[in-house]
């Protein structure tokens, strides 16, 4: 027959598991509530932000709208705008980079081709070099090699120029 001290030890299981279960859920309950007091405290500021954000956005005319993202990229906005505006819809361009723009970085160089693709859509871009090409964007560009076929359309700041080739 049985005793009591054969039973004891699984009741003093039971007890420790249950003891447990409620540790994790007391836990769990305090989380959450730590959790709702830091997102009301933070509420106010995060819709202030919200509004300051809303507020800028809202100043900006439509080109600095349109050209935000070449801000990120050290890109020069009327270059683009110059760009938007010559090149035709329903056209071949190409992009080349090199040494000869004043203020530039190395990112600048490497996210001009497709940033312009994005910006300049349905307008398609080719490699530097292809005879599709109706256009050439120069971003510091050496144009020594296109001096005979090409006609500068823009060149207002140094080393920037946009053209379309005469073939």
């Amino acid at each position: 027959m049985l005793g009591v001290d054969a039973v004891a030890p699984r009741w003093r299981t039971w007890n420790a598991l249950e003891a447990r279960q409620r540790l994790a859920v007391a836990a769990a309950v305090v989380g959450v509530a730590c959790a709702l007091v830091l997102a009301l405290y933070r509420f106010p500021a995060q819709m202030r932000y919200l509004d300051e954000t809303a507020a800028f956005n809202a100043a900006q005319s439509a080109d600095d709208r349109l050209l935000a993202g070449a801000h990120a990229y050290d890109i020069s906005r009327p270059f683009l705008l110059a760009a938007l505006r010559i090149l035709p819809e329903r056209t071949t361009y190409a992009v080349e980079t090199g040494p000869n723009v004043g203020e530039s970085t190395p990112l600048t160089k490497l996210s001009l081709s497709g940033y312009s693709q994005y910006l300049l859509l349905p307008r398609r871009q080719v490699l530097p070099g292809d005879p599709r090409a109706r256009y050439l964007l120069c971003y510091g560009c050496e144009l020594g090699k296109y001096k005979y076929y090409l006609v500068t359309d823009w060149d207002e700041e140094a080393g920037l120029v946009i053209g379309h080739f005469v073939r």
